[in-house]
């Protein structure tokens, strides 16, 4: 249903994916997806026309076939398809990237190490801060799994968020 668009999918069935994602036979956190070289090129351009719009959206699908929860990815195909004045698949993009945001923030509220995010991918760390509207300032690893990034002076008065990296740690014991 997830690779099907499914958007009936609700917030318990989206955390049991993208967590469960962890254990599946070809998971790795550090995966480097093939395709992101190239969208790096189409990323820095200043001119994104219809050619530089569908280039982006071939290589971001390739690229979340490979990873399906490339959350970058996922935000850059919403930003071409909005360019494309395809409303529907932006809508439906931005549902899904929401939707595993959502997700993601729904296992803690990241004050403590005790109700810190969990993560399966270490980039979601940033993604998350981003998508809060913050910038990381510093990160520090705290045993036994824990990522701490502080973030730059905020509304929230709040000096960084912990996230649960224990998933991907276990990968690599």
């Amino acid at each position: 249903r997830y690779l099907d668009n499914d958007t009936t999918l609700n917030l318990a069935e989206y955390r049991s994916l993208y967590l469960g994602y962890s254990f599946q036979e070809d998971y790795n956190p550090y995966r480097v997806v093939e395709h992101t070289d190239r969208l790096k090129e189409l990323y820095a351009r200043s001119d994104y026309d219809e050619f530089v719009c569908d280039s982006i959206i071939k290589y971001a699908r390739l690229a979340i076939d490979d990873f399906p929860f490339d959350l970058r990815q996922m935000n850059m195909l919403v930003y071409a398809y909005r360019c494309k004045g395809d409303k529907e698949q932006e809508a439906l993009w931005g549902y899904k990237l929401k939707s595993i945001v959502d997700a993601i923030l729904s296992t803690g509220d990241g004050q403590t190490r005790e109700s810190a995010w969990f993560v399966i991918y270490p980039a979601h760390e940033y993604d998350i801060i981003n998508r809060l509207g913050l910038t990381v300032t510093s990160y520090v690893f705290e045993e036994p799994c824990y990522d701490h990034l502080k973030v730059d002076i905020n509304p929230f008065k709040v000096e960084g968020y912990y996230f649960n990296v224990s998933r991907i740690l276990t990968v690599f014991e």
